[in-house]
């Protein structure tokens, strides 16, 4: 989701919410609470009245924007707008009709209203929090370099193709090319089988390796066979039940992009981990901030030190129970000096287990800034550069650590 589209939608979630949540308050003095909108000042042209009560052009255009699916395309257009106005009547009777029966302090509806609106809020903060979060072009740099395998530019090839059903017509097309009897293109147009590429006079344009042509069946197939052809002409290839003539005109292998060409992607790729730390710096400091007690059960480490949640968690035999405890140590202890010793074991469990690279980042970025001088700090960047290369990680053979 684009920052963009992620602020409207976080203003149209907390408006409806802000509207419609109260847990049971009754509608102010200024009238009954608004049930469409988005609690704005709205002078836009009635549409329709029910009870004396107005639906507005811009209470129009808002619920539209809330239909998803099948309904943003049955209530588009003029028609679909006028049916959306009937719908809005429906809904607008019986919200006041629910309203009337006091429906709003029966349990059931009113968590819903808390779960709605806590969400609305927590992720319209959020909102707030990663607002112009984004990188430097030193950061974006050092992601690039720490990352640079990620970023490649895949090989492409033009070529041109006759496409025959039998192989004797393939030899006969191949050998009128081959013998300058005909161009490729005047073979393609008069011999190919295939009337989208033969109009074309065979030119396939360009394509990667596995990739999508228009006008080939199973162009998939078709570019994982052509892909090992020389420059031009080659001999008949059959792929599935059609032979080929195919003239290769240039190739362009692959080869890692420059930080130029990678930019706009590492900075997409970048920003969503500078957004969740803004919001684990946020968390932090809202926490220390804040005067938070725990009790029972519920405080901190449950009654055990650190070292004691680590050594339990060495020998737990569940891999998430072992994450969990793992978790609690970080987040109980965060300042003990076994926090780093549970830093990079949580790491190492989410890439065992379950190979999550995001959630061992996650817990090797967190060492690495909090505790640059730990005795792990050396072997958390390393995994950490090498998170896309399993076989640095988990060498299947000798000859894997080799490598």
């Amino acid at each position: 989701m684009t920052a963009l589209r992620y602020a409207a939608w976080v203003g149209v979630v907390a408006g409806l919410v802000l509207a419609g949540c109260g847990g049971g308050d009754t509608p102010s003095a200024s009238g009954p609470r608004p049930i469409f909108g988005d609690g704005k000042l709205d002078n836009t042209r009635v549409v329709a009245t029910v009870n004396g009560e107005n639906i507005t052009e811009r209470m129009l255009d808002l619920r539209q924007e809330e239909l998803t699916g099948s309904d943003k395309a049955r209530f588009g257009g003029p028609e679909g707008r006028r049916l959306l106005v009937r719908k809005m009547v429906d809904e607008l009777l019986r919200v006041r009709a629910a309203e009337a029966e006091r429906l709003d302090l029966d349990p059931t509806v009113s968590r819903v209203l808390i779960v709605q609106y806590r969400n609305a809020m927590d992720l319209a903060k959020n909102g707030t929090i990663v607002k112009g979060v984004e990188p430097t072009v030193d950061q974006v740099r050092e992601y690039f370099e720490r990352n640079q395998d990620r970023y490649t530019k895949l090989g492409t090839m033009h070529a041109s193709h006759i496409a025959c059903p039998t192989r004797e017509q393939a030899e006969a097309a191949y050998e009128a090319v081959r013998s300058n009897k005909m161009s490729f293109s005047t073979a393609a147009r008069k011999l190919s089988k295939n009337p989208e590429t033969a109009a074309r006079g065979g030119d396939l344009g360009w394509f990667n390796k596995g990739g999508f042509v228009p006008g080939i069946k199973d162009s998939d197939t078709f570019t994982e066979a052509v892909w090992g052809l020389q420059h031009g002409i080659n001999p008949p290839l059959q792929v599935g039940d059609t032979w080929h003539v195919v003239m290769v005109h240039d190739i362009q292998y692959e080869r890692p992009q420059t930080l130029d060409e990678a930019y706009q992607r590492v900075v997409s790729d970048l920003t969503p981990e500078l957004q969740a730390q803004a919001v684990r710096d946020w968390s932090d400091q809202a926490q220390q901030a804040a005067k938070i007690e725990y009790f029972g059960e519920f405080r901190p480490g449950n009654g055990k030190t650190a070292k004691e949640l680590l050594e339990r968690a060495f020998y737990a035999k569940d891999p998430q129970q072992k994450a969990d405890l793992l978790t609690l140590l970080i987040e109980d202890y965060p300042d003990d000096e076994y926090t780093d010793d549970a830093m990079f074991m949580a790491a190492n469990v989410y890439l065992d287990t379950w190979g999550d690279r995001r959630k061992a980042s996650f817990f090797l970025l967190a060492l690495l800034r909090k505790f640059p001088d730990s005795d792990y700090a050396a072997d958390a960047q390393y995994l950490l550069d090498n998170l896309d290369h399993p076989e640095r990680i988990q060498p299947r053979s000798i000859e894997d650590l080799r490598k």
